[in-house]
């Protein structure tokens, strides 16, 4: 995944259409060592404009640390978010999906951590999403591929419930997640019947989602016994392609 420092440049926008004393208060309350800009002032002989002050910020900026960077992006995005109207979240929104990012709920993802469902999502996923990609934001890329796995696992466990009518018993999770696709398999097969072998579609999707699931298993068990954070960015992106492949597999309504 492309580092959340990514968006920083189209934030200038909505930084510029403050005042100079909230794009200061904005900035250091954003973790940004603003003392350094205390000589930049609207009056006197440290005058400078807005435009100004945004190079200068840039400038510290680009002097901090990767993972500074993308701390101080993630908190200032909070705040204008915080702060904004719906037509400015929109504007915020378009914004960063010219960097390759998008809004859920009030954290930004990654443009590829996008589940089609989401048009009428359930409330623990929009948690679930955010909460993996804060931890992403905030550099525990441990702490994402676990939210990740979580939120699949909740599906799989809320439709085994709808299913079954009682909450569903104490299974591994590669197990859990394939009883609930098996769970779905007329709803599935209802929508495979236009193909010209639906039965072998079913099987080549069982499989898919079997192999995945294991996946998922394999890397919970890795991530509960990791010292440190040894997922990097690459792995990270192939939990979330995995985890959304699932999510969008467990997700099947019912035909008209």
């Amino acid at each position: 995944m492309d580092r959340l420092s990514s968006i920083w440049s189209v934030l200038r926008e909505p930084l510029q259409s403050r005042s100079f004393a909230e794009i200061k208060t904005l900035c250091a309350a954003a973790g940004m060592p603003m003392e350094k800009l205390s000589h930049l002032t609207q009056a006197g002989p440290g005058y400078a404009s807005k435009l100004q002050l945004l190079d200068a910020i840039d400038g510290i900026f680009t002097r901090m640390t990767s993972d500074e960077q993308d701390r101080v992006t993630g908190h200032l995005l909070a705040d204008l978010l915080r702060g904004a109207g719906s037509l400015s979240r929109d504007r915020l929104d378009e914004l960063l999906e010219r960097k390759g990012w998008r809004l859920v709920g009030n954290e930004p993802a990654p443009i590829g951590l996008r589940i089609n469902h989401l048009a009428e999502p359930e409330a623990y996923e929009v948690v679930g999403l955010e909460k993996a990609v804060r931890r992403y934001r905030d550099g525990d890329r441990t702490g994402a591929v676990t939210a990740l796995i979580g939120l699949v696992d909740a599906r799989a466990k809320q439709v085994l419930l709808e299913c079954d009518g009682i909450a569903p018993p104490q299974t591994p999770l590669h197990q859990r997640i394939k009883n609930a696709h098996d769970k779905l398999k007329p709803r599935v097969m209802a929508r495979f019947k236009v193909l010209a072998d639906p039965r072998g579609a079913w099987k080549a999707q069982e499989k898919a989602v079997s192999s995945a699931a294991n996946l998922l298993a394999q890397l919970r068990r890795e991530s509960s016994d990791a010292h440190g954070d040894q997922f990097d960015s690459d792995l990270l992106d192939e939990v979330a392609r995995t985890a959304i492949f699932l999510l969008e597999s467990l997700w099947v309504r019912e035909l008209p």
